[in-house]
């Protein structure tokens, strides 16, 4: 992360890289300790309705109007006169 940066920036690109790798951890400890204190069911609970969700999200997505047949080779069209006559 360091290896470009004038000298002059050292400093504050180094303070930046570590709140930025350090920050989240301290935002973590307490929520961790308070999820310690909620017992283990409703983080399984939330990873549940999580995965429902995802699920019917996936199910009631409109289907695309390609072709479902893996056998069906679709050639496309040319675009100019010029390659439809190499085509031929």
């Amino acid at each position: 992360m360091q290896t470009c940066t004038p000298t002059a920036m050292l400093g504050r690109v180094a303070g930046t890289a570590n709140t930025a790798m350090f920050g989240p951890v301290a935002l973590a400890i307490p929520l961790g300790s308070a999820a310690v204190g909620l017992g283990g069911r409703p983080p399984l609970v939330v990873a549940a309705a999580i995965c429902l969700a995802s699920a019917l999200g996936v199910a009631h997505r409109p289907r695309s109007r390609r072709s479902a047949d893996p056998d069906v080779v679709r050639v496309p069209t040319p675009s100019t006169p010029e390659q439809a006559g190499r085509r031929a």
